[in-house]
């Protein structure tokens, strides 16, 4: 695999760590879940806005099937799965939908063979075996909750975020990534609005001075996470980003433990190792 690509991968999932830390943050300081998402979807299109620019000179070549694939992208991404991961986690508990979540992978892996041919090997097969297990114990410690109701919506965001990196990869085939990236933001703060603004509008004026910090950092965090995810599709595949993103559940770990002094278990070190040497064994066979 490009070393590139690696690198991009790599920085995502760290990026995306420090995402969950904010959000996590911002939720503990009172902040609305759906006012929350929504604003940091908002402020992500305003900050990826430069990368759309630089690329204005591809936008002439783009068609209308182009800038409905791009809003497909948005839609789902962006709109869909938010409001699906809100009622799933409103409705079961943190480790299940932590878990849950990191089931995205294995929903990537037939949707990137059904829309971009892109076939899973053995290796790859081997890989997710290993990190399958060790998002289980980073995310849960080795103990998941009872099934409950909102778990069904975790796993359909889970199914929604699998097809987005494969459709995404689809519509680089003629639109570039950053501006895949942008469109993703864009039309998902057009659908957001429309579904959340008649509910919401009241929390904006009662958000504070931490709070709008707290927003903005993870609006940084997260642009940052897509344009250098949505690369890494680009460069390497919808497969195998998906997997470099589940790995990226010991980013999640350590910077809870530095940043919230969250106390770490012996089942999570083991998830760790899984992890790590699922993406060490993707790299070197690459």
């Amino acid at each position: 695999m490009e070393k590139r690509a690696i690198a991009l991968l790599v920085f995502a999932s760290a990026i995306y760590g420090l995402n969950i830390i904010t959000v996590k943050e911002g939720l503990n300081e009172g902040l609305s879940p759906l006012t929350f998402s929504f604003l940091r979807t908002f402020f992500c299109m305003l900050f990826t806005l430069p990368f759309f620019i630089r690329s204005r000179f591809e936008l002439a070549k783009l068609n209308r099937a182009d800038v409905r694939n791009v809003a497909i992208v948005g839609l789902v991404a962006e709109a869909i799965v938010i409001v699906l991961l809100f009622v799933g986690q409103k409705n079961t508990s943190a480790v299940n939908a932590g878990f849950l979540i990191r089931l995205t992978f294995l929903f990537t892996f037939p949707f990137a063979y059904v829309i971009v041919r892109e076939q899973v090997g053995r290796i790859i097969g081997l890989v997710a075996v290993l990190m399958l297990g060790g998002a289980f114990l980073i995310s849960t410690g080795g103990r998941l909750t009872a099934p409950m109701f909102g778990d069904i919506f975790v796993v359909l965001a889970a199914l929604g975020l699998g097809f987005t990196n494969a459709f995404a990869k689809w519509s680089m085939k003629t639109v570039p990534a950053d501006i895949v990236t942008w469109g993703r933001f864009f039309f998902g703060a057009i659908f957001l609005s429309a579904f959340l603004v008649p509910f919401i509008y009241g929390d904006f004026t009662i958000i504070n001075a931490q709070q709008w910090s707290l927003i903005i950092l993870a609006a940084v965090f997260y642009a940052s996470f897509v344009l250098t995810f949505y690369r890494g599709i680009y460069m390497a595949g919808p497969n195998i980003a998906a997997l470099f993103f589940t790995a990226g559940a010991v980013f999640s770990a350590l910077f809870a433990v530095l940043l919230l002094g969250e106390a770490i278990t012996l089942e999570q070190i083991v998830g760790a190792a899984l992890l790590i040497g699922g993406a060490a064994l993707l790299t070197f066979k690459k």
